[in-house]
């Protein structure tokens, strides 16, 4: 019997027309398909293997989803014979070789993973668990599925960041179930749509929004890695328009990169490129920037993209994924608080309730500021076997984003640790960073504004190689194009700039402000040595 939502879906692909399935795009060539029912037959033969293998309901396997055929069918596989897939970072986002291994095996004990799927990066000689492989071969009868309840784990999900104490979101099937109906139902998605992603699939925005989602609803999808999309946007834009993609998703720091991207252009990397049948952008993940939206949309509106098409949402782990989002065709909102343009994220989606708080969590009046608390929807119930509970004793889950409601929608203006007080008034560090995202010779997504021994920090990487002697000017322009769009004066020997790596984000572009705060107060990020002019 096969009862659970991840199951379902396995024996749904037996039946979808063969002509609909994901397409792979990996290098050059014409992108790689697989059928629905192509991803069934290896999902049987998979699940075979995985069998004999020693695999049963309940063991636990770590799976670093790399945007792979085997990675997909993998997982699936996993699923439909009861084993416990920890979907985790790649090799490829986990340091070097030696870094990633201590990591695996921090999983292993602390959680008790028996086996480690197989992917590019991996290296045999420093794995702490068995491998087991995906074949190549597909079709043949699987019956021996496995049974599972609502309330069993489909998955879990852990945190992208490299951190010493790996922190698992327990996804049940029953949770599993009501986001995807309730991403469907609201984006009102049918077989006829085309999906499109290069986020990446061990997070949680690219596997249940950009993955499980088209799965579930049937239609096409066309997936590409996020590598590949940082190496080239304008080839990702051209496939939104060559496929007739009609909903994708992008973190707010990939529509910066984007944007960036486009302006140093020229014509002819445009030409031809149609995109009035993209309907859906859900953005998300970090706080979002609206000038950055504005303008793309403004340079993408003669290829005829809509504005209405961009769908700021809001979404966590913790409650699958999504929990608010703008509603079909309506123009994104943005409001001003402490000098900040803010977006909505539009209202919270059905089930899920909403209680604001101040900082001595007393409840914040109509209108204000207060951190986030989340009950009800799709909200999990704890995180894996940890100690740490999830959930208050009333049932909210607290967030740590701030955030207020107007009109029935709801605002981020950021993480708790975001808010700064200067000369009595408070002010939010993520619309400073996005002031100066905005620079032609800073990198898309590496500015970091934090608080060091009582002062605002600028830490910024260029763009490219820059001179000692520019570098230095450039802090002086930084600095003042601060105070113009912000009236607070950040001095020029506050600014420094490190090196490509430094400003350290999750993979879904959420800066690492206590991490990076850390680095910076250690005397271990690697900061441009500047020759100071008058």
């Amino acid at each position: 019997m096969i009862d659970t939502i991840l199951s379902s879906l396995i024996l749904q692909l037996r039946d979808r027309p063969s002509r609909t399935g994901i397409f792979l795009d990996e290098d050059d060539r014409e992108p790689s398909f697989l059928s629905y029912p192509g991803i069934y037959q290896r999902v049987q033969a998979a699940a075979r293997a995985f069998r004999c293998a020693g695999i049963a309901k309940g063991t636990r396997v770590i799976l670093p989803f790399a945007t792979t055929f085997d990675c997909i069918v993998a997982f699936l596989a996993l699923a439909g014979v009861g084993a416990i897939p920890l979907s985790v970072k790649t090799p490829a986002s986990g340091g070097n070789p030696r870094e990633y291994a201590e990591y695996l095996r921090l999983l292993v004990s602390r959680f008790g993973a028996s086996f480690i799927l197989d992917v590019p990066g991996l290296v045999p000689d420093l794995l702490p668990i068995p491998r087991i492989q995906v074949p190549g071969e597909s079709g043949g009868d699987f019956a021996d599925w496995a049974a599972s309840a609502g309330d069993d784990i489909a998955f879990i999900q852990f945190s992208s960041g490299t951190t010493s104490e790996p922190k698992g979101v327990v996804i049940r099937h029953r949770q599993l179930m009501r986001q995807l109906d309730m991403i469907v139902f609201h984006d009102g998605r049918t077989i006829k749509d085309v999906g499109a992603s290069w986020l990446p699939l061990y997070h949680d925005m690219g596997l249940i929004g950009t993955l499980l989602t088209p799965i579930y609803a049937g239609h096409d999808l066309h997936l590409c890695s996020p590598a590949r999309f940082l190496m080239n946007p304008m080839d990702w834009l051209h496939a939104l328009s060559a496929h007739g993609v009609s909903l994708t998703a992008i973190p707010n720091f990939g529509l910066a990169y984007l944007l960036k991207r486009i302006r140093e252009a020229c014509a002819d990397d445009l030409q031809g490129l149609r995109l009035d049948q993209l309907r859906r952008i859900y953005i998300g993940s970090d706080t979002i920037d609206p000038a950055v939206v504005n303008q793309l949309a403004d340079e993408l509106a003669p290829y005829g993209l809509r504005r209405k098409a961009f769908s700021p949402c809001y979404g966590m782990a913790e409650a699958v994924l999504m929990v608010s989002c703008k509603s079909q065709d309506d123009v994104m909102r943005v409001t001003n608080r402490m000098g900040a343009d803010v977006v909505s994220v539009g209202p919270l989606l059905t089930g899920f309730e909403l209680k604001l708080t101040r900082p001595e969590g007393a409840v914040a009046a109509p209108g204000e500021t207060g951190e986030i608390l989340l009950r009800g929807g799709s909200i999990g119930d704890g995180y894996f076997e940890s100690d740490r509970p999830m959930l208050d004793a009333e049932g909210f889950y607290h967030t740590g984003d701030m955030g207020f409601v107007e009109d029935g929608e709801l605002y981020i203006t950021g993480r708790i640790g975001d808010r700064v007080k200067i000369n009595g008034q408070n002010y939010y560090l993520p619309h400073f960073e996005n002031v100066l995202q905005g620079h032609p010779e800073l990198r898309p997504g590496g500015v970091a504004i934090i608080q060091a021994g009582g002062d605002l920090i600028v830490l910024a990487e260029p763009g490219n190689y820059r001179s000692s002697e520019r570098l230095a000017g450039l802090r002086a322009e930084l600095s003042d194009v601060l105070l113009l769009n912000t009236g607070v004066k950040v001095s020029a020997e506050r600014v420094f700039f490190v090196r490509r790596g430094q400003i350290k984000r999750t993979s879904s572009g959420k800066l690492q402000r206590n991490l990076v705060t850390k680095a910076f107060i250690d005397r271990e990020l690697k900061i441009f040595e500047l020759t100071q002019t008058a």
